[in-house]
């Protein structure tokens, strides 16, 4: 319901955040393991329950009254991606904007439950994320397939809680308003037009028959142990004009790669 207050969604955070400007992850020195710290103490990394389960997310160590950014990562990266941005929107700027962003449930830190997680999943834990975490008014910035997780959330969330939405190398065709009203008229109308007319053949829908389960886990499995070694390499051929934070990266998405799960989101 867009009308919630900040909170009533999301359990309360864990009392886990840790700041620190060495950028890199060890011992404190009292027996806890740190987490990444962001460079300069621009940002602090924390968590929170979503539904139950564990996610990370980096915020603010000093907020302020501009209107924030909840940035949103793409497929198989995590809210560490935006460390960068959230340092250059605080010293590159008159006025700082605070940077917002999160580990959707499947990547980066965040728990990875044995379910079927879905592009659904993702925009409900966007949505609860700025209501319980941010509590205000935001825009929303996705990267790659985050895109279209900040487009949804912002679609349910309206225009008094989502100021905003920018792109950031998203995915799918780019229409003209002419070329899009062909292709719905070619295909009788959006999905949602053609499920309201009826079900199967009356609404021109495919019989849904979904391969069995055993053989949807292994060849996520599989696709995924083929991938391991070529992170790098992916990553390097997606990014040509900016391959300096590539080895980093591939380091993350790998170790994340590896926690019992991570195979559910493909």
């Amino acid at each position: 319901n867009r009308n919630m207050k900040p909170g009533e969604t999301c359990e309360k955070k864990e009392d886990m955040e840790e700041t620190g400007n060495t950028g890199k992850t060890g011992n404190t020195g009292n027996g806890k393991v740190k987490d990444e710290s962001v460079s300069r103490n621009v940002s602090r990394v924390g968590y929170f329950r979503w539904r139950g389960y564990l996610c990370r997310y980096i915020a603010p160590v000093e907020d302020c009254d501009s209107i924030p950014i909840l940035a949103v990562h793409g497929f198989a990266a995590s809210c560490m991606q935006f460390t960068g941005l959230a340092e250059a929107l605080h010293f590159g700027r008159e006025k700082p904007m605070p940077v917002y962003a999160l580990d959707l449930i499947g990547f980066g830190h965040a728990e990875k439950p044995p379910l079927s997680i879905t592009q659904y999943v993702w925009e409900q834990c966007v949505k609860d994320f700025l209501l319980g975490v941010v509590g205000r008014p935001a825009v929303l910035m996705g990267n790659s397939i985050g895109g279209y997780m900040a487009q949804s959330a912002a679609a349910f969330l309206g225009p008094d809680l989502c100021r905003g939405i920018v792109l950031l190398n998203s995915a799918g065709p780019l229409l003209s308003m002419e070329d899009y009203q062909k292709l719905l008229q070619s295909s009788g109308g959006t999905v949602l037009e053609r499920m309201r007319k009826g079900y199967g053949e009356e609404a021109q829908l495919p019989q849904y028959a979904p391969p069995p389960q055993w053989l949807v886990d292994f060849g996520a499995w599989l696709l995924l142990f083929g991938l391991q070694p070529n992170i790098e390499g992916i990553l390097k051929s997606l990014y040509p004009s900016n391959p300096t934070p590539v080895a980093d990266l591939a380091l993350e998405i790998l170790r994340d790669s590896k926690d019992p799960f991570a195979s559910n989101v493909i």
